[in-house]
């Protein structure tokens, strides 16, 4: 594994972040602007606000912003060794109910989540504990947030 192959990585999982994070704060937004009238019927979202609801929605935008501190130290990550951070943004998944933003969520998280896991194997067999305590940092708060949201999805009338 070399330095070069990391900052590919690093790269892509950055490019994965600040998907992620456009993708909650538009889960937010949709949810807070839906729930201001209680039920947006003018809207292709379908929102029926509850308290439950109110704080999925509120847990989007904590999360995006939590996401863009670890873009920012994966930036800086790629920059110590040597590379350029890029500002490609991976696409986001929208959705119109509740429901599917929480899958949505889930499904992206998970696979962020073995992308730090891959990335700190790598990161250990090319002897850079540095981006392998990054990424195994990262990776538990992707596996906090992937419980959050099944939790979500098994304990509301989400699922």
């Amino acid at each position: 594994m070399d330095r070069q192959q990391l900052i590919r990585d690093l790269r892509q999982l950055h490019a994965e972040k600040l998907g992620i994070i456009f993708q909650y704060l538009n889960h937010h937004y949709l949810g807070v602007g839906a729930d201001s009238n209680g039920y947006e019927e003018n809207s292709s979202f379908t929102f029926i606000a509850d308290e439950s609801s109110n704080q999925v929605v509120n847990r989007f935008r904590e999360a995006a912003l939590e996401a863009m501190v670890q873009a920012d130290r994966i930036a800086q990550r790629i920059d110590d060794l040597g590379g350029e951070p890029q500002n490609d943004i991976a696409p986001i998944m929208t959705a119109e109910i509740l429901p599917e933003m929480v899958h949505y969520n889930l499904a992206r998280e998970l696979e962020l989540l073995e992308r730090c896991q891959t990335i700190s194997a790598k990161a250990e067999v090319a002897g850079d504990p540095q981006t392998q305590e990054l990424v195994e940092e990262i990776a538990l708060t992707k596996e906090q947030r992937a419980e959050w949201l099944e939790s979500t999805l098994t304990t509301t009338q989400l699922g």
